[in-house]
């Protein structure tokens, strides 16, 4: 099945009410809402994007349940996901990971926002496409090195060098992320200001006129 085209990323000149087809007392999340159907908002992105405070958010906004994919795991698992990385390896907890995304998929719709590797997964991204909408908050490697500071838990960034090493996961996953449907830069602004941008993205994304340019 063809999607739309092009990829939408947040540009505020698309949100015009002239390009969405919307009427002007048609409030945004009930258009999206209505467009999305039985499907669910992923979120994916590094580490430090803002994956899980932008997500709750937009549940909120968009009166859908909020899952947090890693929250899910370690409950699953009674592990946190440090521990779940010492114990059994990268690649055990990659299965894991897929599974319970897997299951939450099938609970929709809601907003769930995924760990950073889990978009890199094939199987990953074939659910997601045919269950949900993915959306990519991107972040410059100033923003996330920032953000991740403030944590230590990051069982990727215990290394020497946790920029360097920030810099090499940015050059394999960017291209990755980029297959996602929509992409929304995460800045340093509000939450609620980046929100807001996820809202008027997914929204030309989910409108009529850009179906029906794709299906032509």
């Amino acid at each position: 099945m063809l999607r739309p085209l092009p990829k939408i990323g947040y540009d505020r000149a698309m949100t015009d009410p002239d390009a969405t087809g919307s009427e002007p007392d048609d409030p945004i999340e009930a258009r999206i809402r209505r467009a999305l159907g039985a499907r669910s908002i992923v979120l994916v992105g590094l580490m430090g994007a803002g994956k899980s405070t932008v997500g709750r958010r937009l549940g909120t906004r968009l009166g859908l349940m909020f899952k947090d994919a890693d929250a899910e795991i370690e409950a699953a698992a009674n592990l946190t996901i440090t521990d779940l990385f010492a114990i059994y390896g990268e690649e055990s907890f990659r299965e894991g990971e897929e599974r319970v995304i897997a299951r939450l998929l099938r609970q929709g719709p809601m907003v769930l926002a995924t760990g950073g590797g889990a978009f890199m997964r094939d199987a990953t991204r074939e659910r997601i496409a045919d269950s949900a909408v993915s959306v990519w908050l991107r972040a410059e490697l100033d923003v996330l090195m920032r953000r991740v500071k403030k944590r230590s838990t990051r069982p990727l960034l215990q290394t020497a060098d946790p920029e360097a090493t920030m810099r090499d996961l940015m050059a394999v996953r960017h291209p990755v992320y980029g297959r996602a449907d929509v992409m929304v830069l995460s800045r340093d602004v509000s939450h609620d200001r980046v929100v807001q941008d996820v809202l008027e993205a997914l929204d030309v994304w989910l409108s009529p006129p850009a179906q029906g340019v794709a299906a032509q």
